[in-house]
């Protein structure tokens, strides 16, 4: 059996039905498209696929409830920004580099010291200070708690 698949109103594509199944399985195809089988004139949603199983949503990537941000997101307590922190590494790449072509031990002690050194900071204003946007000092500084 052929099923045509579309997503928004956007035909996805022609599939078997293991292609299909290995679709839904993959979470290539949500539960809200809709399929069209050999036979069937109606569209029909993909959740009412007889024996489909949906990938489950990871739930550190679903939105907080009265917010846009997901749980992962954090809020800086300097500038207000809000959203995923960015990783900072101290030192300089290239003097590690120099350090191991020509020092191996020293080269050895500042890569360790680089990699124990990174911490994550705001994307705007580059302060380390950022907390998790569920946290009810958060709230309090988004006006919410």
């Amino acid at each position: 059996m052929i099923y045509v698949a579309r997503a928004d109103g956007k035909v996805i594509g022609k599939f078997s039905e293991q292609e299909f199944r290995a679709k839904i399985s993959a979470g290539d195809i949500s539960p809200n498209d809709q399929y069209l089988g050999d036979g069937t004139r109606q569209w029909i949603r993909a959740s009412e696929f007889p024996g489909a199983t949906f990938p489950k949503p990871d739930p550190r990537e679903q939105v907080l409830p009265g917010t846009a941000w997901p749980p992962s997101a954090k809020v800086c307590t300097n500038c207000g920004y809000v959203g995923n922190p960015i990783s900072i590494t101290r030192g300089d790449f290239a003097i590690e580099v120099l350090l191991w072509l020509f020092f191996l031990v020293p080269g050895i002690i500042y890569s360790v010291w680089r990699l124990t050194s990174r911490y994550a900071t705001c994307l705007k204003c580059k302060a380390p200070n950022m907390i998790p946007v569920g946290s009810p000092v958060a709230q309090r500084f988004l006006g919410r708690g």
